[in-house]
């Protein structure tokens, strides 16, 4: 699908189902991630859109980003932090500049 949309390319790491034992929201995944990225937890971020996705980022103990233009909606979302953005361009200008 990444590839179909032309965005591969701007991509470093895929993380699926299938390249965990453990899927979202356990941890696994995102720490996954971080080491095929050869990354810490210090300064990493998860935007997600899905309850699930949030729940992993909090549970590898890192910040989660929500977004409402996926599948979840602003409220959902804020059962599981404050910052939530329309968009991923939103997000991405805010981590930017703080």
């Amino acid at each position: 699908m990444l590839e179909n949309l032309g965005v591969l390319n701007f991509i470093k790491v895929v993380v699926g189902r299938y390249d965990v034992l453990n899927p979202k929201p356990n941890a696994e995944p995102v720490n996954l991630a971080l080491a095929k990225l050869g990354k810490d937890k210090r300064n990493a971020f998860m935007i997600g859109d899905t309850q699930m996705d949030l729940m992993a980022a909090k549970n590898a103990g890192i910040k989660g980003v929500g977004l409402t233009c996926g599948y979840a909606d602003a409220q959902s979302l804020k059962e599981h932090l404050d910052l939530i953005f329309q968009n991923a361009y939103e997000a991405v200008k805010f981590l930017a500049s703080n």
